[in-house]
């Protein structure tokens, strides 16, 4: 296994691209994930992407994939990020001002 320290940072560069999305800075990071600025490429506005990464249980390896810290810690990284996007998806079905809007929900990097 990779070395969890080899990336302190864990953030994905601004200028990475993610599918239709291109990262263009850091909004914030918790226990559970780091949320970056971002341009929708192909309808240029201005989005959020939330990235699960829980640093008390995975990390990003040197090849920018997200894994657990321990074959122990597997089982809770893989619950955590299932419960990830059951909440993405049930944010998705909400519109209202007050409520942070889903517009897509992406698998990469060995997390969500």
């Amino acid at each position: 296994m990779t070395n969890p320290d080899a990336n302190p940072d864990q953030t994905l560069a601004a200028g990475y691209q993610l599918d239709d999305y291109r990262i263009t800075g850091l909004l914030g990071r918790g226990g559970f994930g780091i949320t970056y600025k971002g341009i929708d490429e192909r309808l240029q506005r201005a989005v959020a992407i939330k990235e699960y990464l829980p640093q008390q249980f995975a990390f990003r390896d040197t090849d920018g994939d997200v894994k657990p810290r321990t074959t122990e810690d597997n089982e809770t990284f893989e619950w955590g990020l299932s419960r990830f996007i059951d909440e993405a998806r049930a944010l998705a079905l909400f519109r209202h001002p007050n409520i942070v809007s889903v517009i897509r929900y992406l698998d990469a990097n060995g997390t969500a």
